[in-house]
């Protein structure tokens, strides 16, 4: 080892003190030993350029590292040196090496998502992404990695049952929104589940509605309060009322209008239209 410290630093020679290295790593010294003399040559093949002989002794190390945080990093030069070497299963390999010891390592998880997509692995990508949705990240990354598994089983593996199943998830998780409603209503049309299309979209239209009444009762406020637009005020509250008969915005604004000359007739109409369809 010492003849190879000083061929290398004091020689310069490399290639002579890789040599002088990997016959200690071939040998029978001690573990120790062998991780100094590792850490050396590696350093020096990857210098020379020698990535596969520098793969193996990464590999090596990362099997004789009993340090937990310097073989997380082993691991991880490790595949990512795979990846250039386009030694795809090896790199994959080597994340989930990492993943055995700490299923929450974003590090390894982001990898492995990026690497199986790339790799069109389908299975294994939604997998990783599975893998993610149950780390510790943020509830928007875990929408997204939800949407992206439900989109992958859909279009990637033709899973549609699988597929509705997590879109379903997605609608007990994070609430019903369009996003869920247009791909759940294509997903079940193509599985012939039309009851369920008829309580999805019986739900969007009472959702909408409510939504839209509540957007045109501000439309009214605006009106009446900012524009002196009182008879336009009048009808879109009278346009929500026959939407949403009880929003309360909507029979608040009518009722102040009533006052209002301009807007007496529209109001009164428009609170004639609450109470019959109360």
């Amino acid at each position: 080892v010492e003849a190879g410290d000083v061929i290398a630093n004091d020689l310069g020679d490399g290639v002579a003190a890789i040599e002088l290295y990997q016959r200690v790593l071939n040998g029978e010294a001690l573990a120790p030993r062998k991780l100094t003399v590792g850490r050396r040559v590696e350093k020096l093949l990857d210098a020379d350029e020698r990535y596969e002989e520098r793969l193996a002794v990464l590999e090596g190390l990362a099997e004789a590292e009993t340090d937990p945080v310097e073989r997380r990093r082993v691991l991880g030069s490790c595949a990512r040196l795979a990846e250039r070497l386009e030694d795809w299963d090896r790199a994959l390999g080597f994340w989930q090496q990492r993943l055995a010891t700490d299923a929450s390592d974003l590090e390894a998880l982001d990898a492995l998502i990026e690497l199986t997509g790339r790799l069109e692995r389908w299975a294994s990508h939604v997998d990783a992404l599975r893998r993610r949705v149950q780390a510790d990240v943020p509830d928007m990354q875990r929408r997204l990695d939800l949407a992206r598994i439900a989109s992958t089983q859909a279009h990637q593996l033709e899973q549609i049952t699988d597929s509705i199943g997590t879109w379903k998830q997605i609608q007990e998780e994070f609430g019903e929104d369009a996003e869920t409603v247009d791909a759940l209503f294509d997903l079940l049309m193509k599985a012939g589940r039309f009851d369920e299309i008829y309580e999805l979209l019986g739900r969007a239209v009472i959702r909408d509605a409510a939504r839209a009444a509540e957007v045109l009762a501000r439309v009214g406020d605006v009106c009446r309060e900012h524009l002196g637009r009182a008879d336009e005020a009048a009808k879109a509250y009278h346009r929500a009322i026959v939407m949403e008969p009880g929003l309360s915005r909507a029979q608040d604004g009518l009722k102040t209008l009533l006052d209002d000359p301009t807007a007496k007739g529209s109001a009164v109409n428009g609170l004639a239209k609450a109470y019959e369809l109360a």
